[in-house]
């Protein structure tokens, strides 16, 4: 019984969050002659930063992604200055989760005249609820407090007919940690919209390397752009491939099935995602795709049947899925639920009404 009780213990405290790493560090990593990325650590929590991408050509440099945290920001364009001569003369926003565009204001600053690149919807996002999303982060409840109020409760805050899972409770005590890391942080953030849109498709030149921002077509949001270089066969995806579990928030499911199989078709020997490991084939990415597959199928199948959206994703099986992105780590246990099933099917849902009206 003690050795029971001491493992059980051991585990509990392997379950602990550790101290936030989020807002002060990052992997560095050279992909490429003149292309390297800023790795964020495992985005588990509330507050996350995407990766971010560096392209250096023999004029000018590119960025993708400036992150979210400003200090963290500040650190990159250190980095940068360290890399390269260069200056920074374009920044894409892949889209308009602000985890992917607060740090604009960071790199206005460091370097005059640099230019914000988008999808016009991106443009529209941040122009109208970049404010919103500023404000929220100066708002102590808001970043930290309300996360210390879900962890004292023993209920799922996702799903209140169950007892919290051990992800769920890991990536709160995440959101408590990094939540308070970052909120000195964002007492002095701004919105920088980006000034450039791209319909289709912009070919940026730095000098002896070319770089194309593409949009593809409404995905993971209505506004999801992807950066192709092509003499280093690489795609950075935003959050259209998001590592070890994706996110589904406000998605267009069908959609995003199309644009990850025209991703699929560009061959890229490396994808740098949104969020998580450099990947150096496409076989996550058709893992992502596989999922909204079932997420559509399953969500198709209960709209047929007549079940109201919230019988239908209460009563609907994603154990399959479920094991496939989560395995048996304990950190990840119920948030593939958490980030992807319950905001992406509804939309699903809503997505096989409409068609079948």
């Amino acid at each position: 019984m003690r050795t029971l009780l001491l493992v059980a213990a051991a585990a509990l405290v392997a379950l602990q969050p550790p101290p936030s790493t989020m807002t002060t560090s990052y992997e560095t990593v050279t992909l490429a002659p003149g292309v390297t990325a800023f790795l964020s650590p495992p985005g588990l929590g509330a507050w996350v930063t995407g990766n971010s991408l560096v392209v250096v050509g023999d004029s000018a440099a590119l960025v993708v992604d400036p992150g979210h945290f400003p200090p963290l920001t500040r650190k990159m364009i250190a980095d940068v200055r360290r890399l390269t001569n260069r200056p920074v003369r374009w920044v894409v926003d892949t889209h308009w989760h602000p985890d992917h565009w607060m740090g604009n204001a960071e790199y206005a600053d460091a370097f005059p005249g640099v230019r914000f690149v988008s999808a016009p919807a991106t443009r529209d996002s941040i122009r109208s609820r970049g404010p919103g999303f500023v404000k929220g982060h100066q708002d102590s409840t808001a970043v930290y407090k309300g996360y210390e109020a879900m962890l004292a409760r023993d209920v799922s805050p996702f799903r209140p007919d169950r007892a919290i899972a051990s992800g769920e409770r890991y990536a709160l005590g995440l959101a408590v940690a990094d939540g308070r890391a970052a909120f000195p942080g964002w007492q002095t953030a701004r919105v920088v919209a980006p000034d450039v849109t791209v319909a289709d498709s912009l070919a940026i030149h730095l000098g002896g390397r070319d770089v194309q921002v593409r949009f593809l077509g409404r995905a993971n949001t209505a506004g999801d752009v992807v950066v192709w270089i092509p003499d280093a066969s690489l795609l950075a995806t935003g959050d259209l491939v998001v590592a070890p579990i994706p996110y589904a928030y406000g998605s267009y499911i069908g959609e995003w099935i199309d644009v990850l199989g025209r991703l699929h078709a560009f061959g890229a020997r490396t994808l740098v995602p949104g969020h998580g490991p450099v990947q150096r084939d496409l076989a996550y990415l058709d893992r992502v795709r596989d999922a909204l597959v079932v997420l559509r199928d399953r969500a198709a199948d209960a709209a047929r049947r007549g079940l109201t959206p919230d019988s239908a994703r209460a009563t609907t099986a994603f154990d399959d899925l479920e094991r496939r992105f989560e395995g048996d780590d304990p950190t990840l246990r119920g948030l593939l639920w958490v980030h992807f099933i319950a905001p992406g099917f509804p939309r699903a849902y809503e997505e096989a009404r409409t068609a079948g009206r």
